[in-house]
């Protein structure tokens, strides 16, 4: 019978090499050619062979599996083999087929107790436990681990396994005696510290003694100083049973494993906490607490806390020190909150004004506070109400109020609490500005101010001897938003499109005998001269005189000219007079002549120019652009044009030419009204104005001249050229 059984000796032989050769897969595929004949073709030994082979080579391969699978099929042929045993036991063990798994480590125990090592047969006996212990079998769980520490009694997965299972299967008594155990087996101190804290755990929770229990956490913590588990648990049960010192014991050692300033400074907050309400260490609850601070200048609550130790304490100094420290501390940090420093220059200021009685201090802090936060009226009005009955803080309300007025916050009260602080400052032209913005805006002016502003109108025009020079306009006159290079741009423009644009006499029906005789002694003429004087004209426009023609206009004449009607020059009004001419003779300029004939076209000159000058910039062209084109190539040559295509690179394409012509018309209004120093004339004449730069309304126009009129701005332009009241 033997004789006709397979011969594997080459097969064997074969395997090997693919093995040595790194062809694992080879050697799997002759293995398994050889698997599918009967296991009755081969001795006993040859099949043990092709199965405990198989099996470590698909354990190779990732296969576990398959790999069960042929350990299986020498199982069955002997449970003795050691060689299928072992792998066999711990492919059961990591696949959690606990029945099997007890089945063949038992068999290995059987078969081969006496050849194994004590370690070897300790770490099976601690197998056979948790497969035990997987079948909810915690008497032999319990049985194999123990067998598992005669062997090697310092086995550590045999004393914990025990201790798992011991808790299932005995008193509490036992739990801390095997705990004992495993710990007192332990060479590493990081391990005895985690052990101890699951023993801390069961003094706590299985015999309810805090006490024992606190001194076993702290005893992890000796063995190893950064079990932030024994220290949690230190403070948990420390504040359950009032042990408020190792509390904050515990906190403080935990802010000193933080490895984030913010986890510092919680852990030292804390600790703070209990230092204050309930170890009553109120000195040391405050370092605590300015710590918190430095650490995370954002916990407002450590603030809070300072404040009120200090405030209980009527400290007020150190009140008043802690707010000034901790508003340095967080000025230092490049994100601070701004409403954060609000607040705290606000808690500042009422302490100041109210607790210590310091008016300029509290002034300051209010005034840091509206810095940050400045769409809060209530310490805008604060602040006025400290600032407008102190001579030295004058300047500081007119400030506030004004910031109240911009934001139209009752305009009346602030026009009018404003322009009271000025007569208390002895600013008595200021005053009179304010009070005639109030007149304006139709807000009531009680007797004596009515008759302190009518005192000082006149009807009389003032010159000023003071040319206005363009540096002078640029600084104090026009608008603040005016976009100056566009200015440079139309300037050049007026070059080659003031011809271009302009109209014959003939248009408006004008002859020979319309010119008028600007020396003849009339009061236009005076006040024409005057102004052009001061705003630097060398040589005035043409004056032509049009019977029905309302007010003064650009008539875009050639030779260039204004055109004046009977009323204007017959108007004895001289304030009324000046605000027209004025006006006219600023937009005359090159700079603003263009805007000022033509409002509707400016857009299209513009695009014009840009096209001319710029050679990426195309425009649909028209006969009408077309012509004016020719005439821009015609006039603006050599350094002008270079000069134009400069003042176009300069703007590129961030360009508004709608709120330029709007800046344009406010600044002429501006110029209107430093000449006429009369509100009630502006508003007259833009009312009838014929030749209107923009469509805003003119309640709308008229608060820009306001806003103008009542500004530093103005009233220090005033002075400078002489026109202000004593």
């Amino acid at each position: 019978m033997s004789e006709e059984l397979v011969d594997l000796t080459v097969a064997r032989t074969k395997v090997r090499e693919f093995c040595d050769a790194g062809s694992p897969e080879y050697a799997l595929t002759l293995l398994d050619q050889i698997a599918r004949w009967p296991d009755t073709t081969r001795y006993l030994d040859d099949n043990l062979w092709l199965y405990r082979q198989m099996g470590d080579l698909l354990v190779t391969q990732s296969a576990p599996d398959d790999a069960m699978s042929a350990y299986r099929r020498g199982y069955e042929l002997d449970p003795r083999d050691l060689g299928i045993l072992k792998p066999y036991s711990d492919l059961l063990f990591e696949s959690n087929l606990t029945n099997d798994g007890v089945k063949v480590v038992q068999s290995m125990l059987l078969h081969h107790k006496h050849d194994l090592g004590t370690t070897e047969l300790s770490a099976i006996y601690a197998k056979l436990g948790v497969l035990f212990e997987a079948e909810e079998e915690y008497a032999k769980a319990r049985s194999a681990f123990e067998k598992s520490l005669e062997n090697t009694p310092t086995y550590n997965d045999g004393l914990e396994g025990l201790l798992r299972v011991i808790g299932q299967v005995a008193d509490p008594v036992d739990v801390i005696r095997v705990r004992q155990k495993l710990i007192n087996s332990l060479e590493d101190p990081k391990s005895r510290s985690v052990a101890l804290v699951a023993l801390g755990n069961d003094w706590v929770n299985e015999f309810n003694d805090s006490g024992r229990a606190l001194d076993v956490f702290e005893h992890a913590v000796l063995e190893w100083k950064e079990n932030e588990e024994a220290l949690s648990r230190i403070a948990t049960v420390g504040a359950e049973i009032g042990d408020w010192r190792r509390v904050g014991r515990a906190y403080f050692t935990l802010s000193e494993l933080a490895d984030t300033q913010e986890g510092k400074a919680e852990w030292i907050f804390r600790s703070s906490i209990v230092a204050r309400d309930h170890l009553w260490e109120a000195d040391k609850a405050l370092n605590g607490f300015r710590r918190v601070l430095q650490l995370d200048p954002n916990r407002i609550d450590a603030f809070r806390a300072i404040t009120s130790i200090l405030f209980d304490a009527k400290d007020w100094e150190e009140v008043e020190a802690s707010h000034l420290s901790y508003i340095s501390i967080l000025m230092e940090q490049p994100d601070a909150s701004p409403e954060l420093l609000s607040i705290l220059w606000e808690k500042l200021g009422d302490l100041y004004e109210g607790t210590l009685l310091r008016p300029d201090d509290a002034i300051f802090a209010f005034s840091q506070c509206s810095h940050y936060r400045p769409e809060d009226i209530q310490i805008r009005q604060s602040i006025i109400a400290l600032t407008e009955v102190h001579e030295d803080h004058y300047d500081k309300a007119v400030d506030q109020l004004r910031a109240l007025y911009n934001g139209n916050i009752n305009p009346e009260q602030t026009l009018e609490r404003m322009g009271k602080v000025f007569m208390r400052m002895k600013s008595f032209d200021r005053a009179l500005g304010v009070f005639r913005a109030m007149q304006i805006l139709n807000f009531k002016l009680d007797a004596k101010t009515h008759a302190f502003v009518e005192e000082r109108n006149t009807t009389m025009f003032r010159p000023i001897k003071r040319n206005l020079t363009e540096s002078l306009l640029r600084e104090s006159v026009f608008h603040e938003r005016m976009d100056v290079r566009i200015n440079t741009i139309f300037k050049h423009l007026y070059v080659g499109l003031s011809e271009w644009t302009g109209e014959s006499q003939s248009k408006y029906g004008l002859k020979r005998k319309d010119r008028i005789k600007i020396e003849e002694p009339l009061a236009f003429n005076n006040i024409y001269k005057s102004i052009g004087a001061s705003i630097n004209y060398h040589e005035l426009p043409k004056l032509w005189h049009k019977k029905e023609q309302i007010g003064l206009i650009n008539g875009a004449l050639i030779p260039e000219g204004l055109i004046a009607g009977d009323e204007i020059l017959g108007s004895g009004r001289e304030e009324f007079t000046s605000f027209v001419i004025a006006k006219q003779l600023f937009l005359f300029q090159p700079t603003f002549y263009l805007p000022t004939i033509r409002p509707s076209d400016v857009n299209a000159f513009f695009l014009l120019g840009a096209s001319f000058v710029l050679p990426n910039v195309r425009l649909e062209m028209n006969k009408e652009l077309e012509s004016a084109l020719k005439s821009l190539k015609k006039k603006i040559k050599g350094q002008e044009l270079e000069q134009l295509r400069r003042a176009y690179e300069s703007v590129g394409g961030q360009t508004d030419i709608g709120h330029w012509i709007e800046t344009i018309e406010d600044t002429a209004n501006r110029v209107g009204l430093l000449f006429a120093d009369d509100l009630t004339s502006c508003r007259e004449y833009l009312e009838i104005e014929p030749q209107k730069l923009t469509t805003r309304s003119v309640d709308e126009r008229m608060k820009s001249v306001v806003d103008f009129a009542i500004s530093e701005k103005y009233f220090n332009l005033r002075e400078a050229l002489g026109l202000s009241i004593g």
